[in-house]
């Protein structure tokens, strides 16, 4: 999400598509990152590579999973925002 929490920008982004591993490119105007992680994989961030911090700054890494929806912290713990995410029903 480039822009800012007033005037978000969301949009996609070119990334690494690794196997197991994936590099986003973050420009100096993102102020949070969202992605996917597969259901074969860890359900919350993965250390370290979702608790970079690009240009000294912190950004809220989201991680959307089947077990839920996940940010980083500054303090490097995941924490659940909401579990069980189901793609084919809205939150409430």
């Amino acid at each position: 999400m480039r822009g800012s929490w007033v005037a978000p920008w969301f949009g996609p982004v070119t990334s690494s598509n690794a196997a197991y591993s994936n590099s986003i490119p973050v420009q100096p105007n993102t102020f949070a990152i969202f992605h996917t992680h597969p259901n074969n994989r860890v359900q919350y961030p993965s250390n370290p590579g979702d608790y970079l911090y690009p240009y000294g700054q912190f950004l809220p890494n989201y991680v959307g999973t089947r077990s839920g929806l996940f940010v980083t912290t500054p303090q490097g713990t995941p924490v659940m925002l909401r579990p069980g995410l189901d793609w084919t029903k809205p939150c409430k």
